[in-house]
């Protein structure tokens, strides 16, 4: 997906805002290697509460249940590209 011009705005992670362009440059250097595995269940399921970074797409929480694990993904470089590291 293109760039938009909506997609200006910092991105916020645990407080921390990294800029539009720096984040493009990490995102435009990796991919992810999936494997499947699969784990023992959890003892209790895990909720998580995902909200939107971008306010502009007005979309509401989801909502993801984590129970066991089926695929891991581990960041790889894209295109013999590897992200900056700071």
């Amino acid at each position: 997906m293109p760039p938009s011009a909506h997609a200006s705005k910092p991105v916020s992670a645990e407080g921390a805002y990294v800029a539009r362009d720096a984040m493009l440059g990490i995102v435009r250097r990796i991919d992810l290697e999936m494997y499947d595995i699969t784990t023992p269940a959890l003892p209790a399921a895990l909720t998580l509460t995902l909200r939107h970074n971008n306010p502009a797409l007005t979309l509401p929480p989801e909502t993801a249940v984590i129970q066991q694990g089926f695929q891991l993904g581990l960041p790889v470089a894209k295109n013999g590209l590897i992200p900056p590291t700071a």
